[in-house]
């Protein structure tokens, strides 16, 4: 009986294993593993005692390929600098993590200037947060040229700093080209245009933009076809309005099924809005968001008239715009918006601490909803509820 348990316990131990250390935050635990007689804990900091030697590395080793989701976030303040450089210079050859397929990593890391050396080539998602010590920031492009294989990328840093990390994002998106999302702090030209010619890419998110990424050149000549031509999402963050109506002439054609603009100032909504009209199908186009920040200096006073020409887009199903400025919607536009938009399922429409009341919608209006809009579940908008009709 106790032979056949210790069959079934080593038959058992490396589907356990496997378990145990497929996700694994920070490099300590793996270190742990390493001989007894060759580290300690000094000061809550892990230090090494003696060179290693390859045979040291065994046991850590066969953990350590068991992994497939890495976090190198704030794992690192026990960690000795002189570890980090003991490790580096006594790892066989080969990579520590040969099997990781999702990183999250911050350049803070003592480890993440070396990250190219210990990771292996299965990397599908990386998630790399830039947040401080500049001099590391060159290491991305060597973790890139080690990721052929990357779908999900998301590459950022503090609010703030979008600029300052832009050209990092586009060299590293410049060497990708299986990407299927991507969330950046931003992109140059180049890389703007590389991937608007990869035909996985679904999902982009960009919390900066910078005016002329896209104008007419000889570059659609050299590069003939459909630009994002599986492109289904597109998120801006903290972006200037002004320059997205122009840019959105780039996605005519894109099955665009989600539009979401965040902006930091009004400009020319009316502009913006047939921009959007005229780039988007209005087949594929479901949902749309647009947010203004509220604390713009002295913002226009906007209107139904501004929004107008989104009721071309005639899909919407989920709809949010937040203007500062008048409210939006009176009895007779929530009628036409009902009418145009018949598929609607989410309306928000809220007023802004700016807002000027002319002629507010009453309850009257919500019949309007009733009558066009069978599939609403879910409504915000501020009505003049001092009179209830009675008809």
């Amino acid at each position: 009986t106790l032979c056949r348990l210790a069959r079934t316990c080593r038959k058992l131990s490396d589907p356990a294993l496997d378990v145990l250390w497929a996700e694994q935050s920070g490099y300590i635990p793996l270190l742990y593993s390493l001989p007894a007689t060759t580290w300690r804990i000094r000061n809550s900091e892990f230090e090494i005692l003696a060179d290693l030697r390859q045979e040291d590395w065994e046991r850590t080793l066969s953990y350590s390929r068991r992994i497939k989701q890495f976090r190198d976030v704030n794992s690192y303040p026990g960690l000795h600098i002189s570890a980090v450089e003991a490790v580096i210079l006594s790892l066989p050859p080969g990579s520590l993590l040969p099997n990781v397929r999702y990183l999250l990593c911050e350049s803070r890391s003592p480890f993440f200037p070396h990250l190219s050396t210990l990771l292996g080539p299965n990397l599908s998602k990386i998630h790399i947060e830039l947040a401080s010590c500049e001099w590391r920031f060159p290491a991305v492009q060597h973790i890139a040229s080690r990721s052929p294989l990357v779908e999900d990328l998301r590459l950022g840093g503090p609010p703030g700093t979008e600029q300052k990390i832009l050209e990092w994002c586009s060299r590293f998106v410049l060497q990708m080209t299986r990407l299927r999302s991507v969330d950046v702090a931003g992109l140059n030209r180049d890389a703007w245009h590389h991937i608007s010619r990869l035909e996985g890419l679904e999902t982009i998110s960009s919390h900066s933009l910078t005016a002329n990424l896209f104008t007419p050149s000889d570059e659609s000549l050299l590069h003939p076809g459909p630009r994002f031509p599986m492109l289904r999402t597109l998120a801006l963050h903290r972006i200037d309005l002004d320059l997205v109506a122009p840019f959105l002439s780039a996605f005519h054609g894109a099955p665009l099924q989600n539009l979401k603009l965040l902006g930091t100032n009004i400009g020319n909504v009316r502009t913006l809005n047939a921009s959007i009209a005229t780039h988007c199908s209005p087949l594929h186009l479901t949902s749309l968001v647009i947010e203004i920040c509220e604390t713009v200096d002295d913002p226009p006073l906007s209107s139904f008239e501004d929004i107008g020409p989104l009721l071309l887009v005639s899909n919407l199903q989920n709809v949010r715009l937040l203007y500062p400025g008048y409210s939006l919607l009176n009895d007779h536009s929530v009628e036409e918006v009902a009418n145009a938009w018949p598929a609607l399922r989410e309306l928000s429409v809220p007023c802004t601490s700016s807002s000027v009341f002319r002629d507010p919608p009453t309850l009257k209006s919500l019949l309007s909803f009733a009558r066009h809009c069978p599939h609403l579940r879910s409504l915000e908008l501020d009505v003049d509820a001092k009179t209830v009709p009675l008809d």
